[in-house]
């Protein structure tokens, strides 16, 4: 059996200004989904299994293939149209894997018969925590391994790029880039084909801790979606808002490098005020970060956020960790205390 495993990410500020060439500060954890893959007599098809999905998924090569194909077609509807109906449906699970097998067979030459895949996610659905970067990942690397091919990232890379444009339309490449390469990084997107990122290292990280808001009603490329309205209709004070956010960004990092905590914090509240300016964090979610707030903490909303329900990640850092804890568990809110710099896509001994 080969099972490649790649981490989840946050975003340590804020997302939406990756998109438009400002850059961010991508972090992987150490929750990861691993993606499996066995020999199995069954009619020439494949079978997936997963913990987040309903049922037993049944298709073939030529399904994947045709459906992957399929995505791009509606991919490039929804770049010459900028309607973001077109990709939505590519978001169901069912389809999502079939592009993503689909992609990596097209870009191996490969037929896949005869296998059964099973997943394993420790990454929470749909909150903002990489997790379609995540699957992309660990499925198309252990593809990569069931035809004895090394876990190129460089290649991994490329068509995992593609098949987070399926779903999301204008992403940056920022989830990709960390979920494959690990660690924190500073990236940016300077033109499509020009992306740069540097792996950064910290010797005195300070204690995070992830809050899930709750899951966001919205796909992520339906918030960035959101966003590209606002930029259209209002763009000089967008670009005000994005320049202030991008300050931030490098302050942000040299506090980090000062270890100095209280600077951290105050960059924190300060980043997702403008995130609130923007109109992508909901009520219920505001709520939440008044009340961490007016107990010490910094919060940055993580990853594409949310605007009808839940927001998606929410990073604390504070003095007092055990009081976000315990805000936590009164509020039923889901948390991690989580290590940051961690590996990126490896193959796992059995």
């Amino acid at each position: 059996m080969i099972k490649v495993s790649a981490p989840g990410k946050v975003h340590l500020t804020s997302a939406h200004i990756v998109v438009y060439g400002k850059p961010a500060i991508l972090c992987s954890v150490n929750l990861r989904i691993t993606s499996s893959i066995a020999n199995q007599i069954n009619n020439n098809r494949i079978t997936i299994k997963s913990n987040f999905l309903d049922q037993e998924i049944i298709t073939t090569s030529k399904e994947a293939v045709a459906c992957a194909k399929e995505a791009k077609k509606s991919w490039e509807d929804y770049v010459f149209t900028n309607d973001i109906s077109k990709i939505k449906p590519l978001t169901k699970p069912m389809n999502f894997l079939q592009i993503i097998i689909g992609e990596t067979l097209l870009y191996l030459d490969k037929k896949l018969s005869n296998v059964h895949i099973e997943i394993k996610s420790e990454v929470p659905v749909g909150a903002n925590f990489g997790g379609s970067a995540s699957l992309s990942a660990s499925l198309c690397g252990a593809i990569f391994r069931y035809y004895k091919k090394d876990l190129n990232k460089d290649e991994i890379y490329q068509i995992v790029y593609e098949t987070e444009k399926r779903v999301h339309g204008n992403p940056s490449g920022g989830d990709p880039a960390v979920v494959i390469y690990g660690g924190i990084i500073w990236f940016r997107k300077e033109t499509e084909f020009l992306k740069l990122f540097k792996r950064l290292s910290f010797t005195n990280f300070p204690e995070f801790i992830i809050v899930n808001s709750g899951k966001p009603e919205e796909s992520t490329g339906e918030m960035v979606h959101l966003v590209r309205k606002l930029v259209n209709k209002r763009p000089k004070y967008v670009c005000k808002i994005f320049q202030k956010m991008e300050e931030l960004k490098k302050k942000f990092i040299v506090a980090l490098e000062e270890n100095n905590k209280n600077k951290m914090i105050g960059i924190m509240r300060k980043d997702t005020r403008f995130l609130i300016k923007l109109g992508v964090v909901s009520e219920s979610t505001k709520q939440i970060i008044k009340e961490l707030e007016a107990m010490g903490f910094g919060v940055s909303v993580s990853g594409a956020c949310g605007k009808k329900s839940g927001s998606g990640a929410l990073i604390l850092l504070g003095q007092d960790v055990k009081s976000a804890i315990a805000y936590c568990n009164n509020k039923k809110l889901q948390y991690h205390k989580v290590s940051f710099q961690t590996d990126g896509i490896r193959e796992e001994n059995e």
